[in-house]
């Protein structure tokens, strides 16, 4: 029986609270640098380009009139690639729901798969609700000959040229990097992995033909390919991405084990109330719905979220995924 005047507590209310206490007292957390706590809105640490801009602003106009308290008028994009920044922020600021994060589930899945953290993110957020779903594609720029259709004729062409079997990706230990590690075994060809501090400086070098190839996130690539010097090889779904049917996926080719993708969704922080959590669920979903979201969605290369979906338990799968996958190819951020 609790005593009156003192609050009951479990194991894991009591370690979300020596974490949170830990990240508040400023205490270092690998990868987490500090951030003030906003006051409210929606954060989204990634970086930007004009389509995900769009498509964000979108969905926190459209969210607005539907949740409470207010989340702002636009969304908060820290500089870079700042994601596992945009989760400490939303950790240090009040649990009341005024402060969410909508990010990529990589950040959630994948990151503490790889990287020795001092706090468990599932361990002070938790997920809420998927927007929508995204895949990785493999491009290629100027560099690679223009006959250069498929994947087998990019291997091929890698092969016979060695010095340019090169690939970026937008940071080592992402999920842009394990594709790439997993097509250079599969396909037999040691293609070579530059890590880019910055999307877009990845993106220019493509366009301007200094880097020949790259995996990246479709939706974070969308703006560029659809530039005539850059070409899109494969995507990593399971089936045929709806906005490029022409595109065939890594699996069909024989090119990759499983597909790789993932979502971006909204997530608070662990000690929020339930009646908020549930209400910014109903939120979400009501706005997938939403003809100009979908637009944005559409434009921004990622498919709408189902309604229906269970959105922590298809994050924890996607965990269990990434894990299994990991420790089958022993891959690490310094692969």
């Amino acid at each position: 029986m609790t005593p009156k005047g003192t609050t009951s507590t479990t194991p894991g209310s009591r370690r979300r609270t020596f974490l949170k206490a830990a990240v508040l007292a400023g205490l270092s957390v690998p990868g987490m640098p500090l951030r003030a706590a906003p006051n409210g809105g929606v954060i989204f640490g990634f970086a930007v380009t004009p389509s995900s801009e769009a498509l964000m602003t979108t969905v926190v106009r459209r969210l607005r009139p539907l949740y409470r308290p207010d989340l702002g008028a636009r969304p908060i994009f820290l500089p870079g690639n700042s994601g596992t920044a945009a989760m400490e922020t939303v950790i240090r600021a009040p649990a009341d729901g005024g402060t969410v994060l909508l990010s990529s589930s990589a950040s959630m899945t994948l990151l503490p798969s790889l990287r020795k953290l001092s706090s468990e993110p599932a361990d002070l957020l938790q997920p809420v609700a998927g927007v929508g779903l995204f895949t990785y594609a493999f491009i290629v720029g100027p560099a690679v000959p223009a006959e250069v259709r498929t994947m087998r004729d990019y291997l091929g062409w890698a092969k016979a040229h060695p010095s340019l079997a090169t690939y970026g990706v937008p940071g080592r230990g992402t999920g842009s990097h394990f594709v790439g590690i997993e097509l250079s075994r599969l396909g037999d060809v040691p293609l070579k992995m530059v890590a880019y501090k910055s999307l877009p400086s990845m993106l220019d070098d493509i366009a301007s033909g200094s880097l020949p190839a790259s995996v990246t996130l479709l939706p974070s690539a969308t703006d560029r390919v659809r530039q005539p010097s850059i070409r899109v090889l494969a995507v990593t779904s399971a089936g045929r991405w709806p906005a490029d049917p022409d595109v065939p996926t890594l699996v069909e080719q024989g090119l990759a084990e499983a597909p790789t993708d993932g979502s971006i969704g909204f997530h608070v922080s662990a000690e929020t109330p339930a009646d908020k959590v549930a209400e910014l669920r109903d939120a979400t979903r009501r706005i997938q719905l939403d003809d100009e979201v979908r637009q944005a969605l559409a434009y921004a290369g990622l498919q709408p979220m189902p309604t229906e979906s269970d959105y922590r338990r298809e994050i924890a799968a996607e965990r269990a995924e990434w894990q299994r996958r990991i420790a089958h190819y022993a891959f690490g951020p310094d692969s």
